[in-house]
């Protein structure tokens, strides 16, 4: 176990980043150092950042360095240029009923996928146009394929989404949208990512890699 009550995981370097609130650490997959918040904003939002001072919004970065952000349980979502400052908001990226986003993942064909957990929701939109181009929704807000999808991740051709309800990892191929098991846990997830050949967990006991 890394932590116990970590959150605002992120990943730079091969340094797994991550808070309890108080305080900021980052994890080499040796040893745990405490760093500064200041240290935690540099390394998440990047060295240009002067506007954007938001420790535990999600953020993706485009390819061009500008970056988006959203905070679990809005519903808006914000592009930044790579300085921090807002370009505009997003008006058609949304879940059904436009309900809080927790997670969300650029693939590598630089489109947005968003998890909203309360609709068992994952959408994939094109940035530009903000047009859906794929979503899997809960029934009148009941589970049918996710059930409380708290993070999506992208890795290679895969975007794969911690199923928290279902206790279990799924991957979606970004291609053909086909979905499988990644793996099954024996309890609630809420992020999965991995940092050097090594899966890293948030799971409702604490922060865990392997």
């Amino acid at each position: 176990m890394i932590s116990k009550d970590g959150y605002g995981i992120f990943e730079r370097e091969n340094f797994v980043f991550y808070s309890t609130g108080e305080n900021f650490y980052k994890y080499n997959f040796i040893e745990i150092t405490e760093i500064t918040k200041e240290y935690y904003l540099e390394k998440k939002y990047g060295k240009e950042n002067q506007f954007w001072k938001q420790p535990f919004d999600e953020f993706i970065k485009l390819k061009n360095e500008n970056f988006i952000t959203t905070f679990y349980q809005e519903d808006e979502m914000r592009l930044h240029k790579k300085n921090g400052e807002i370009v505009k908001k997003f008006e058609k990226i949304r879940s059904p009923h436009r309900m809080g986003i927790y997670g969300m993942a650029i693939d590598k064909n630089e489109n947005l996928w968003i998890a909203v957990p309360v609709e068992h929701f994952v959408g994939k939109f094109n940035i530009e146009t903000e047009r859906e181009i794929f979503s899997i929704s809960g029934k009148e807000l009941e589970p049918t394929i996710f059930d409380h999808p708290e993070y999506v991740t992208a890795i290679n051709d895969f975007i794969y989404v911690s199923d928290m309800g279902n206790r279990r990892i799924v991957k979606i191929n970004i291609h053909n949208h086909k979905i499988t098991d990644y793996k099954k846990l024996n309890e609630r997830i809420y992020y999965f990512n991995q940092v050097n050949g090594k899966n890293i967990y948030q799971l409702e006991s604490g922060i865990y890699f392997e």
